[in-house]
């Protein structure tokens, strides 16, 4: 699988593997544009095909966080858009995943045992 391209509210990353060192990876020629380590954390997903206009990911994502909610899962943050395929790739072939960062495990609401 391809390192997706990872889409929020008010911005949007570029991911890269973890076999390439932060320090290999080039400048960036637009000065609003930084490179960041993002810390290993988990993610819940839902994983879809299609394309993946703005309407259905909102929805998407409310029918995500209200899953979670039922089985008291906490998050943190906003739920993003992770999509796998290049533009030109047809609809219908196209990987996306809507995925929320799921807060600590000690923070968690489910209980355990």
């Amino acid at each position: 699988m391809t390192a997706p391209i990872i889409s929020a509210s008010d911005s949007f990353s570029f991911a890269m593997p973890t076999s390439y060192p932060l320090e290999s990876t080039p400048a960036p020629l637009d000065p609003r544009s930084v490179i960041e380590r993002i810390p290993k954390r988990r993610v819940a997903v839902l994983r879809s095909s299609g394309t993946a206009p703005t309407k259905t990911i909102g929805a998407r994502s409310h029918h995500r966080l209200d899953t979670l909610a039922r089985h008291e899962v906490r998050t943190k943050g906003s739920p993003f858009l992770m999509r796998y395929n290049p533009p030109f790739t047809s609809g219908f072939m196209r990987l996306n995943e809507i995925g929320v960062e799921l807060a600590s495990p000690r923070h968690s609401g489910r209980p355990r045992g």
